[in-house]
């Protein structure tokens, strides 16, 4: 008995010391990745690939590894290729993380956390799926509205996407608008906007306290089911549809614009609103939004 006893004793030692010897050449294993990986080189093929496959400039400050799996983008700028030296499209940093299995097997499957604007944004994306949901992102950091557009805007947003696809999202080296379905739904609180110009005109500064938004996408259709921005002074809905095209510029749409200003809001902006047709039955006044994103034409 004490001789079997030991042995078992014995083995269960042996058994522990194999398990330490695996554990630490797997340390080993994962030091000299982590020391010895050409990360400059990936930075170097990731910036590559982003700038051959469309109009953006992108920097990226550094690039270290997120666990086995993954890597943290740090300090991320996107410019436009023609405006290189402008206020940036995004800055922030960027974490990545794949699944092995599905590279190994050629798929698709991306786990994106991206930090900048004061929020966060959650994205997964895999051949037929995209699902994101981002939080707090202030409105009022983001500083390509102010510097590409002259628009001065402040407002917390939050949102969630939902979107799918019969076929692989991702065609070549572009997004395959015409096969995905699915649906979106952002808010912005406490919004507030200046400088605001449309078609050349100035719109009328205002803030509203609440905007919801409800997006549908169904075979390279938008459709706008709700838009709606309340404030005091003024409460705007929009509805519509934008076809995608490739060149998402050259969309065509069809957008009806309601506005319901104040009394007071009415009277110190009437130029504004001697766009407009005469007001419904409601009391908004409605603007019909043709043509394309690129040259848009009121009616």
């Amino acid at each position: 008995m004490l001789s079997q006893a030991w042995n078992t004793v014995k083995n269960r030692s042996n058994l522990t010391r194999i398990l330490l010897y695996l554990l630490y050449f797997a340390i080993l294993f994962f030091l000299f990745l982590y020391l010895l990986f050409p990360y400059d080189k990936l930075k170097e093929r990731l910036i590559y690939e982003a700038e051959s496959k469309s109009a953006l400039k992108v920097s990226i400050n550094k690039l270290t590894p997120l666990l086995f799996n993954g890597i943290w983008l740090k300090d991320v700028e996107v410019f436009h290729r023609d405006n290189p030296k402008g206020a940036p499209l995004f800055k922030g940093d960027i974490g990545l993380r794949f699944s092995l299995f599905r590279l190994i097997r050629r798929g698709i499957a991306v786990k994106g956390d991206i930090r900048a604007y004061n929020g966060e944004a959650i994205v997964n994306i895999t051949d037929r799926k995209i699902q994101g949901d981002i939080k707090g992102i202030d409105l009022g950091a983001y500083t390509a509205l102010k510097g590409l557009y002259d628009v001065d805007a402040a407002g917390i947003m939050s949102g969630r996407l939902d979107a799918a696809s019969g076929a692989d999202i991702f065609s070549g080296s572009s997004l395959n608008l015409e096969k995905i379905n699915g649906e979106a739904r952002f808010n912005i609180a406490n919004l507030s906007v200046k400088n605001l110009k449309i078609l050349g005109l100035k719109l009328p500064d205002t803030f509203f306290d609440a905007v919801q938004s409800e997006l549908r996408i169904n075979d390279g259709r938008l459709n706008i089911k709700r838009l709606s921005l309340e404030g005091r002074e003024l409460n705007i809905q929009v509805t519509g549809d934008i076809i995608l095209a490739r060149e998402i510029s050259s969309s065509p749409m069809n957008i009806i614009v309601r506005i319901k200003p104040s009394v007071r809001f009415e009277e110190e902006n009437k130029i504004f609103f001697s766009m407009g047709k005469a007001k419904d039955g409601e009391g908004f006044y409605n603007i019909n939004i043709r043509g394309t994103l690129r040259t848009p034409n009121l009616s």
